[in-house]
């Protein structure tokens, strides 16, 4: 037995080891499948203010389309004035307004506070005599409320929430979210003695606006969000716009977050927000769908939201149900499986590095490794073990693609035979690196992967320079040319694109998008297009084409190394469940040998017409 199958068989025993921990994070992932469907009050309110629909009739009607959840805002004056539940006058503005006017009130320049209109309803007049020091004064035939205000409190400060609205929300049988606003002191106090002293009905807090309760003070904050939290709430974090303070309060709570995906009813098709939906449900663990309602007539806009939702329900996947979510249960993560996941890695690095021809530097390499594990366990500090992860993630598609080349080039059977080893050894690193980094904080998205372009960009660089090293030192003493330059500007300008195309945020073509969305129609959910149309067709083909030419083959397993590092890539992304990768990846491999067995008999028909048409070609 080789020392080289001894050490892979060490390394098969490990990841068996390090299994718990994975298997136990797609049981948490696989459970968690309640999703909802949000709406703020405000605007279902608009929509019957501004129409002949009543409030009853609109809540109805959504109800009735599958609406799960409606969010309530805190009340304050200021939002009291801008209701229409009372009038707001500051004692400048007041003056100004009776100036010519006979009223018994004196106003002055030393008068303070604010003078509002008497309420009607007998809740608001009790919340604002709950609050505020007041006599009743009048102004020429109308009496008003002269609210003395003291330097902690404003306009926005909070006051509580309409415990009316609430039990008409309720009375429907919606579930609701309850918006909190960073204010000021006594408003953030307010806050905090309402929803501590609520009875349990309320599960889920989302702030308001860019910041959570007591930023920028973190103390204040911290302790605010702990005492929500104590009392049985957890939080929301918004996808794509993460609030400050976000970070450290999920970790001040075990990542108590759920998901939430923002989107407005009026910025596509009715089709494509259905689409979107259901893909931030199925392929990013969202489980909150806040939705903002069309800017149409309240007519149209209330039967577009129905529509919506009688859409989605029906074809969201069976898997998932609407109700109230709920955070991740904890993934039980024993310490010996993390322990030999390290000790994988170590000896995989051990085992990569054999294509090194420099000792020093394989020992080196490995003895790094060693290190960061080393440095992780006894610190747990997450930095080392991110780092850690980013070498295995390099490491794993360069030697595949490295390895391959070595043994399996040539006939179409030793190709198949390199593609399945090129496939094991990136799963080995694949399930190493989601073995290391593994928990709460990565599948709810706070914590990350780190290097997300290195992973892009040091596989091809690794193996480009591995295969052509030699010819490049050649190169290094040759007279550069002119079309050098423009070549290397034309593979400069590929790479930069190349690296723009990575991430999330990357621009797409309208035919790209067409027949990504029929893919995922059909395969539930769609494989990369840089793998199967590019990286694993040219590393098909770069394996079979060596037996002719090892330099062309070569130039191809160049870019054949992107199908290796996407995969690795798409695992990295720990917000996407475990199936929905494994999936996308099963369909990225199968669909990348076809097109690439297709791409074989092509070469092999213009490589016999060339011969044959071309003899001196040979």
């Amino acid at each position: 037995m080789s020392k080289r199958i001894l050490l892979l068989g060490i390394v098969i025993l490990l990841l068996l080891a390090s299994l718990p921990g994975v298997v136990n994070r797609w049981q948490v992932e696989e459970s968690n499948a309640t999703y909802e469907t949000v709406l703020p009050y405000f605007e279902i309110e608009e929509l019957t203010s501004e129409s002949g629909i009543s409030l009853d009739e609109a809540l109805q009607e959504l109800k009735d389309a599958g609406l799960t959840t409606i969010s309530v805002e805190p009340i304050s004056l200021d939002s009291m004035d801008e209701d229409e539940i009372i009038d707001l006058y500051s004692p400048t503005d007041l003056k100004e307004a009776l100036r010519f006017s006979e009223y018994d009130f004196e106003i002055t320049e030393d008068t303070d506070g604010v003078f509002v209109s008497l309420p009607e309803n007998e809740f608001y007049m009790d919340l604002i005599f709950q609050h505020f020091e007041m006599e009743e004064v009048m102004v020429g035939s109308e009496p008003l409320l002269h609210l003395k205000m003291d330097s902690q409190m404003s306009l926005n400060t909070v006051l509580g929430y309409d415990q009316q609205m609430i039990e008409k929300i309720k009375s429907y049988g919606f579930n609701y979210i309850a918006r909190v606003e960073n204010t000021d002191q006594y408003g953030n106090e307010t806050t905090i003695d309402y929803l501590t002293n609520l009875d349990g009905q309320l599960n889920g807090l989302l702030f308001s606006g860019e910041e959570a309760i007591g930023y920028p003070d973190l103390d204040v904050m911290t302790e605010l969000t702990n005492e929500l939290h104590d009392a049985g709430y957890y939080f929301y974090d918004i996808e794509f716009t993460r609030q400050k303070g976000n970070v450290m309060i999920s970790r001040n709570t075990g990542y108590d977050f759920v998901r939430l995906h923002s989107l407005t009813l009026d910025n596509t098709s009715l089709e494509e927000d259905v689409d979107q939906a259901i893909r931030a449900v199925k392929e990013r663990n969202m489980r909150s769908l806040f939705l903002h309602v069309p800017d149409a007539e309240p007519h149209e806009s209330l039967q577009g939201t129905t529509e919506f939702l009688d859409m989605l329900y029906a074809e969201m996947p069976d898997k998932f149900t609407t109700g109230s979510p709920a955070p991740f249960e904890d993934v039980d993560i024993p310490f010996w499986s993390v322990l030999a996941a390290f000790a994988a890695g170590v000896v995989f690095i051990y085992i990569a590095s054999e294509i090194v021809p420099v000792m020093i530097l394989r020992f080196g390499v490995t003895g790094l490794m060693a290190l960061l594990a080393i440095a992780y366990l006894l610190t747990d500090r997450l930095l080392f073990a991110q780092a850690f992860a980013l070498g295995i993630a390099v490491a794993a598609p360069s030697y595949a693609v490295v390895k391959a080349s070595q043994n399996h080039a040539g006939s179409v059977p030793n190709m198949l035979k390199g593609f399945l080893m090129a496939t094991l050894y990136t799963f080995v690193g694949i399930l190493i690196v989601v073995a290391v980094l593994n928990g709460n904080g990565f599948i709810t998205g706070f914590e990350m992967f780190r290097g997300v372009k290195l992973v892009y960009l040091l596989p091809i660089a690794f193996v480009a320079v591995y295969f052509f090293w030699q010819i490049g030192l050649r190169m290094l003493n040759t007279e550069a040319k002119y079309w050098h330059l423009v070549v290397i500007g034309l593979l400069g300008a590929v790479g930069l694109y190349y690296l723009m195309r990575t991430g999330n945020t990357n621009e797409v073509s309208q035919i790209e998008m067409t027949m990504r969305q029929l893919l995922e129609e059909y395969l539930y959910v769609r494989p990369r297009t840089k793998e199967f149309l590019l990286g694993f067709p040219a590393f098909v083909l770069g394996l079979y084409v060596m037996r002719y030419s090892k330099i062309w083959g070569r130039l191809l397993l160049i870019p054949g190394v992107i199908g290796f590092l996407s995969i690795m890539n798409t695992f990295t992304h720990f917000h996407i469940p475990l199936e929905i990768s494994l999936l996308r990846t099963v369909y990225g491999l199968v669909f990348g040998l076809i097109i690439g067995l297709i791409a074989i008999v092509v070469f092999n028909f213009v490589y016999n017409y060339a011969r044959k048409f071309f003899p001196r070609g040979e």
